[in-house]
């Protein structure tokens, strides 16, 4: 179809994801209203209706969602075509520095650097695991050649390239008899009058936070982003604050089931567009991924397709 082009199919697939075209729009760094008139154009060059715009946010339509689905394929066939090509210019690359928030660093980093061990026996790989904030500052000093973690990140002196891999829903868990529980439906007020261990959460979500200080933390004045009242120097630390405390914790479905199934933790009955995980890779827009990079990519992408399954089954299995 010769009115399609590579760049169409990230938008198609953006806008699915986010149902939004403001988030769509910075996911791909561009502005809503080119992003509008894109498909906009494509729908009138197809004699199709792409998207319905709908209350709740856009949403394909049957012939959206066949572009869709043959343009997640076409983007992992073009994907590793590239690495394979890269590859092949690039035999000699042996070294790969990556900088990963807490949360991918417990989700899918462990499988894809698996595969890419396999793959890839002689390459040595360093790995940094931090608050998602210092991901711009890494690159920037070449420290790292790519980042997974939030996609807010910014850098003043270097163009940061990104693509957004995960934006599941987020939950707040408490300890069984937290006294959060008892509350039939606690709003946001009442879950920010007790400490959070999470991340730095960015500014976009915690302009709806209100003012500090909170006794779930305070903000920080320079960024604007939301400094919790505990930073956990891992996930497993994180959780372990909140089994022994009043301590509310911020986390995907798959990383808190374990303690879910168990009885360790509950979820609080809490739901809000803005509960969303944003994180997904940054790198240099000005330095080419070398093949490797490329390679290590292309295993993360695989793997957080396999998480979703497994997302879906958890949240069924409690009835969430």
């Amino acid at each position: 179809m010769k009115n399609v082009s590579i760049r169409h199919f990230e938008q198609l697939i953006a806008l699915e994801r986010h149902r939004h075209f403001g988030r769509a729009a910075d996911s791909l760094s561009m502005s809503q209203p080119a992003l509008s008139r894109s498909i906009l154009t494509l729908e009138r060059n197809l004699g199709v209706t792409l998207f319905l715009r709908t209350a709740q946010g856009p949403e394909p339509t049957g012939s959206g969602q066949v572009l869709i689905k043959h343009g997640r394929r076409i983007l992992a066939a073009t994907a590793e075509l590239q690495s394979e090509f890269l590859a092949l210019e690039d035999k000699g690359q042996t070294k790969l520095s990556i900088m990963c928030g807490h949360y991918p660093a417990e989700l899918t980093i462990p499988e894809a650097l698996s595969e890419l061990m396999r793959s890839r026996p002689q390459v040595q790989v360093s790995m940094e695991v931090t608050d998602w904030i210092r991901s711009a500052e890494l690159i920037e000093k070449g420290v790292c050649d790519l980042a997974i973690s939030e996609l807010s990140a910014t850098s003043p002196k270097i163009k940061l390239a990104s693509e957004l891999l995960n934006n599941r829903e987020l939950f707040f868990v408490v300890r069984n008899g937290h006294p959060l529980l008892r509350v039939e439906h606690p709003g946001l007020d009442d879950i920010l009058s007790y400490p959070w261990v999470c991340s730095h959460i960015p500014a976009r979500v915690a302009a709806l936070f209100g003012a500090g200080p909170l006794a779930a933390g305070d903000f920080d004045p320079d960024s604007g982003n939301f400094i919790p009242k505990i930073i956990a120097s891992s996930v497993s630390t994180a959780f372990k604050l909140v089994r022994e405390n009043e301590i509310v914790g911020v986390a995907p479905m798959t990383l808190a089931y374990p303690h879910l199934q168990h009885g360790e933790l509950s979820v609080l009955p809490f739901r809000a567009d803005w509960m969303h995980l944003n994180y997904g890779f940054l790198w240099d827009a000005q330095k080419p991924l070398s093949a490797v990079a490329r390679e290590f990519m292309k295993q993360v992408r695989a793997a957080e397709v396999r998480l979703a399954g497994e997302e879906q089954a958890m949240r069924e299995a409690l009835g969430l």
